[in-house]
């Protein structure tokens, strides 16, 4: 499980600097669609690494506070992007 939430994490990583990537090698920016949806995408894999974390500490007694106010921060940082945009 350890090795599942540290791919998604890394992934995360990358498609968070896929915009910054591209405009820098192609020198041509994708839109602010393009721009949402890595970072929505981002945002739900750092979730669901968290959510995998979730589960890994239950197993071994750990508490489960940290990786919920992870998601608790990326909750808040959706819905105020979501805010911003309307």
């Amino acid at each position: 499980m350890k090795k599942l939430r540290n791919i998604l994490v890394a992934l995360g990583i990358m498609v968070a600097l896929l915009p910054a990537f591209l405009y820098y090698t192609q020198h041509s920016y994708y839109g602010l669609t393009f721009s949402l949806i890595t970072t929505f995408s981002t945002v739900g894999l750092f979730i669901l690494a968290s959510v995998i974390e979730i589960i890994t500490n239950r197993k071994e007694g750990k508490s489960i506070a940290p990786p919920l106010v992870v998601i608790a921060g990326f909750v808040f940082l959706a819905g105020y992007i979501l805010f911003r945009l309307h």
